[in-house]
C-alpha cells in the first residue's frame, strides 16, 4: 500500500497500473494451474504444464494489453429530460471514447428539475438521436436504447388500455333465494374507463357467512376524538367506489372506528386499499367499552385487498390504527397527499384466505401465510357454483330464478393495472403495455424502437445494437384476453369455477384452492416469459438487436428464468449509502447463474 502510494506521489501512474497488471495476471496464471497434474505425473506432465503456463501467460498479457471490444466498460448515459444539444452529445461521447468506453444505455429520465427544450419523439428529438448514433457509430461505441422513456418498463402514450397490463376485478351481490332476480350488477372497479366482463358466478352462501357488516350498520368515525367523514363507500360492497380517510398529523396513527349497537362477532378483516402496489402498517384492535384496546392482530393492508383471519372476537367496538409513511419519504408518487384511500372495509364472521394479493398475482410476494384448513361450513362446492353469463345483458342486467336460500353473485372482469412508465418525460409516458400479450409488446416495438432504427438507417449509422429492459418496477399483473385458453392449454383445466378464490373464499377446501392459485401464478409466468421476453428478444433480434434485461423486481416471474430469455442478463450494485444493498447483491448472484445456466457469456 505505502510502495503504491509512493508511486502516485510520484506521478508514476505507469508504475502503479503495472504492478497492479503483473499481480493480476499472475493471478490469473496461478489460478489456471490449479488444476494441472501433480508433480507425480511425471517429467513430461510437468514440462506440458510449463509450456501451457507460459502460453497462458502471453495471452493474458497480450489480453491485458489489446482487451477484446467486449471487455471495455459501458456506462449509463442519462440523459435529464430534453436537455440535449448536437455540441453536447458529440462532447459526451469523444468523452467516453477518450477514457476506454465502448458502449452506453441511453435512458432520458424526468428528474424532477427544470426541464430541457428538445422534447421527447419530437422531430428535433429523433434528428440528435440520429447524430447521437453517427456520433457513436464514428468513435466506435455500441449504443444500447432503452425500450421506453424513464428507466423502467415497457410503455408509451400508443400504448390503449385495451393493450396495458390487465388485472382481474368483481363485483358482489348478495341475493335472497326463492324468487325471480331481475337486476343490474355493479360493474366492477374499472381503470382508465376500460372494463371487459370475463364471467358471472353464483354459491349458496356458506352458513353463517352470508352476513355483511354493513347490515348491522356500524357507526364509522375516524382519530381519537371520533370525527365523521364520508364513510359509505367503505360498506357498499362495491370495489369500485373509494372512501378517502382523512389524515392525521404527520408522523402520528390514524383510527377507522368501527362502532356497532350490539356485540358483533367477527374471525377475519378485509381491508381494500386503493393505492397502486402500496402496503401500510396496521393494526387491528378491539374493546368492549370504547376506551381501553387489546390489539388483534398486526397486519400490512395491501393493494388492491388483504385480509387477516383471528380467533373469534365479540365486541362492540373495533378500530384499525393506520402508520403513514412520511411525507418526506413519498415525495416521488404522493401515495397519500389526499388521504388514506379504502375501497372497501369489512369484519366477516368467517375466516378467508390471506395473502390472496400475492397468492393471485395482484402483486409479488416471497413469503405467504399458512390459511386455516377449511370448515365444511365455510367452504364453496364447487359443483354448487352457478355460471350465469349467458342470463346478464351487457348493460349488466341479470335476470334468473333464484333458487332457495341466500345466494352471492360475483360479476368478474379485467381492467387495466394504469401502471404508466416512469421517470419518464411526459412526452413519453403512457400506460405500460400488456407483459402477457404479443401483440402489445409488438405494439411497443414498433412505436418506439422501430421508429429509432429506421432513423439510424436513414442516415448510414450502425451503433443502435442493442436494446434495454431495466429493472422491472412496474407491479404485476394477472390477466389478458386469451388468458383463460392458454391456463387451459397449460395447466389442463378450465379456471372458470375457481375464480371466487380471488375473493378470499375456498373453493373445495385449502389443498385444492392453494393448488389453484399455484398454477394461476404458474401460467402468468410463463406467459411472460414466452410472450414478453421471448418476443421481445425475437423482434429485437429480427431487427438486428441484441436485448439485455434486468431480471429483477416487483413482477410476477421466476428471476433466473426471466434472466435467461436475455441475450445479456445484467444487474446493478450503488456505491455510497446502502440502498437495498442486500437485495442487490441477491440480484447480481442471480443474474451471475442465470449466465451459467442458460449460457450467457456477457453478464
Amino acid at each position: 500500500m505505502f510502495k503504491q502510494k509512493a508511486f502516485l506521489q510520484k506521478g508514476d501512474i505507469l508504475a502503479y497500473f503495472s504492478t497492479r497488471r503483473t499481480f493480476l495476471m499472475q493471478s490469473a496464471l496461478l489460478a489456471g494451474l490449479v488444476g494441472q497434474p501433480p508433480a507425480s505425473a511425471g517429467l513430461l506432465a510437468l514440462q506440458q504444464s510449463k509450456a501451457v503456463g507460459e502460453l497462458a501467460q502471453h495471452e493474458l498479457q497480450r489480453a491485458f494489453l489489446e482487451p477484446p471490444e467486449a471487455a471495455w466498460p459501458w456506462v449509463y448515459w442519462m440523459v435529464t429530460d430534453g436537455t440535449l444539444t448536437r455540441e453536447g452529445i458529440t462532447a459526451d461521447l469523444e468523452a467516453m471514447r477518450r477514457v476506454g468506453i465502448r458502449g452506453l444505455i441511453y435512458m432520458e429520465c424526468d428528474w424532477f428539475i427544470p426541464k430541457g427544450p428538445v422534447r421527447f419523439m419530437s422531430p428535433e428529438w429523433r434528428e440528435l438521436m440520429q447524430h447521437a448514433m453517427k456520433e457513436a457509430t464514428r468513435l466506435g461505441i455500441t449504443f444500447n436504447m432503452n425500450d421506453d422513456g424513464g428507466y423502467s418498463g415497457s410503455g408509451g402514450p400508443w400504448i390503449t388500455p385495451e393493450l396495458s397490463m390487465q388485472m382481474l376485478t368483481w363485483s358482489e351481490t348478495m341475493i335472497e333465494g326463492g324468487k325471480p332476480f331481475a337486476g343490474t350488477l355493479r360493474q366492477p372497479k374499472t381503470v382508465m374507463d376500460y372494463y371487459r366482463d370475463i364471467v358471472v358466478l353464483a354459491f349458496p352462501a356458506p352458513e353463517g357467512a352470508g352476513v355483511r357488516m354493513a347490515e348491522r350498520a356500524p357507526l364509522i368515525t375516524c382519530g381519537l376524538e371520533r370525527r365523521t367523514f364520508d364513510s359509505a363507500n367503505l360498506l357498499d360492497g362495491n370495489p369500485a367506489t373509494i372512501a378517502l380517510v382523512p389524515l392525521p398529523q404527520t408522523g402520528q396513527t390514524q383510527y377507522l372506528n368501527i362502532e356497532f349497537t350490539e356485540p358483533y362477532t367477527a374471525q377475519s378483516l378485509t381491508v381494500a386499499l386503493d393505492v397502486w402496489n402500496t402496503e401500510v402498517p396496521a393494526v387491528l384492535e378491539v374493546s368492549a367499552d370504547g376506551q381501553s384496546y387489546e390489539t388483534v392482530r398486526a397486519f400490512s393492508p395491501r393493494w388492491p385487498v388483504c385480509s387477516i383471519n383471528f380467533p373469534p372476537v365479540s365486541a362492540r367496538f373495533f378500530r384499525i390504527q393506520f402508520k403513514l409513511p412520511d411525507p418526506g419519504q413519498d415525495w416521488v408518487f404522493h401515495r397519500f397527499a389526499q388521504g388514506i384511500p379504502l375501497s372497501e372495509v369489512e369484519l366477516q364472521p368467517a375466516p378467508r384466505i390471506e395473502d390472496i394479493s400475492g397468492k393471485a398475482a395482484f402483486t409479488r410476494q416471497e413469503d405467504f401465510s399458512v390459511d386455516p384448513a377449511g370448515s365444511p361450513d365455510w367452504v364453496i362446492p364447487q359443483g354448487r357454483i352457478v355460471d350465469l353469463t349467458g342470463k346478464m345483458d351487457q348493460a349488466g342486467r341479470l335476470t334468473w330464478d333464484v333458487p332457495a336460500g341466500k345466494w352471492t353473485v360475483l360479476r368478474i372482469g379485467h381492467t387495466s393495472t394504469g401502471k404508466s412508465n416512469h421517470p419518464a418525460p411526459v412526452e413519453s409516458r403512457g400506460l405500460e403495455c400488456d407483459k402477457l400479450s404479443k401483440q402489445a409488446v409488438e405494439a411497443q416495438f414498433s412505436n418506439f424502437l422501430q421508429k429509432l432504427l429506421d432513423d439510424q438507417a436513414a442516415v448510414g449509422a450502425k451503433s443502435l445494437t442493442m436494446a434495454h429492459i431495466d429493472s422491472w418496477e412496474v407491479g404485476s399483473q394477472n390477466w389478458t384476453p386469451g388468458f383463460r385458453e392458454e391456463f387451459i392449454k397449460l395447466r389442463g383445466y378450465d379456471l372458470i369455477q375457481y375464480l371466487p378464490v380471488l375473493t378470499g373464499r375456498l373453493v373445495e377446501g385449502r389443498e385444492i384452492t392453494e393448488r389453484f392459485l399455484w398454477d394461476l401464478r404458474r401460467t402468468i409466468a410463463d406467459l411472460l416469459l414466452e410472450n414478453y421476453a421471448d418476443h421481445m428478444r425475437e423482434i429485437s433480434n429480427q431487427h438486428g438487436l441484441e436485448l439485455s434485461i434486468e431480471a429483477y423486481g416487483d413482477g410476477p416471474y421466476q428471476d433466473v428464468a426471466y434472466a435467461g430469455r436475455a441475450d445479456v442478463p445484467m444487474c446493478e450494485f450503488w456505491t455510497g449509502p446502502p440502498v437495498f444493498q442486500d437485495k442487490l447483491e441477491s440480484y447480481c448472484k442471480e443474474m451471475a447463474s442465470a449466465g451459467h445456466i442458460y449460457g450467457k457469456p456477457i453478464i
